[in-house]
């Protein structure tokens, strides 16, 4: 009798790991540098990557935009996009007008674009190629193009390593349109893009690790990689730190009905460069419970991104290759 309850305990354990960690076929590889994933519905995805950014619908990858694109986003059917690191770019998909919105200062790269819940306002961060100036986070309306603000990702310098002078890890626009918060190597802020000031920063050192940023839809918590804080207007409260990442967090989003999170991580260790954990992890977000953990990936994993119903899971990773797979229950 002990032999079969050993027999099937050993079955259930094996079981239960089959369905935590999942490994399927590739939905589509498109090309090296991938960047963003972004759901236009169940059938239908714009992916930036490759210098490019293309669709995939119904199974048929198509290039649509080819200008040697960093970084973009989808507004409605214009493509918001950053081309050769200076220039800031629209991109009308029904007319194929592509006008200039805005261009770096000499000696500025442009790293990232975000855009407000409301698709009025622009975010871009332009990095000083030296190093002599602070990262600058500005502010421009959708319609006109105008700066409305610039701000100096300045911080306070008793926390920070001197190597890392103001590096901005990732950026996140709360869904109020009003407050971003910006994360550093150990510390985050969170701005009033209004009246140009900070109104909250970190007073412990956080784990420098993180490179990403996502509020919940209703604003009330922010995820920093691992790390889960609500936020009640005033200032963070750090809830719980999400167990099992051995490597550094590089992509993360919330479920659309905000009951779940994800992340995606991954590095290359000097010196042979070899790469560490390039996986991606589901967690029910009241519990801080493990639901899944996918681990498919062969590069670092750039892009996670949840279906419009919440049951499935779109990754992408470095080398373009891109997963879909069902979140088991």
């Amino acid at each position: 009798m002990k032999k079969y309850l050993l027999i099937f305990g050993s079955i259930g354990i094996a079981l239960a790991v089959y369905f935590i960690t999942i490994h399927i076929t590739p939905l589509i590889t498109v090309g090296r540098g991938l960047s963003t994933i972004v759901v236009v519905n169940d059938d239908q995805y714009l992916i930036t990557a490759n210098n490019s950014v293309y669709e995939w619908q119904a199974q048929v990858l198509t290039p649509i935009l080819n200008d040697h694109v960093t970084d973009s986003i989808v507004l409605n059917e214009r493509i918001v996009y950053i081309a050769n690191g200076v220039l800031l770019k629209s991109f009308d998909r029904r007319t194929n007008d592509n006008t200039t919105i805005f261009q770096a200062e000499p000696q500025q790269y442009l790293d990232h674009v975000h855009a407000n819940s409301h698709h009025t306002r622009l975010l871009v961060t332009a990095r000083d190629a030296n190093r002599h100036r602070p990262t600058q986070i500005i502010i421009l309306d959708v319609a006109t193009g105008n700066i409305l603000q610039r701000l100096d990702a300045r911080i306070d310098k008793s926390l920070t390593r001197p190597s890392e002078p103001d590096s901005v890890n990732a950026i996140a626009w709360h869904p109020s349109g009003r407050l971003i918060a910006v994360s550093y190597p150990t510390v985050i802020e969170i701005w009033d893009i209004v009246d140009g000031r900070i109104v909250y920063m970190t007073d412990t050192q956080i784990d420098s690790d993180q490179f990403t940023l996502a509020w919940s839809h209703t604003g009330a918590f922010l995820l920093q990689g691992t790390h889960l804080f609500a936020f009640d207007q005033h200032s963070l409260t750090l809830m719980r730190e999400f167990s099992g990442p051995q490597d550094r967090a590089i992509s993360s989003a919330w479920s659309p009905d905000d009951t779940m999170i994800s992340i995606g991580t991954g590095s290359y260790q000097e010196p042979n460069m070899r790469l560490r954990d390039s996986t991606v992890y589901v967690w029910e977000a009241a519990t801080g419970k493990l639901m899944q953990r996918f681990s498919a990936h062969d590069a670092i994993v750039r892009s996670v991104v949840f279906s419009l119903d919440g049951a499935s899971i779109i990754s992408g990773d470095s080398d373009g290759v891109i997963y879909y797979w069902t979140i088991a229950q």
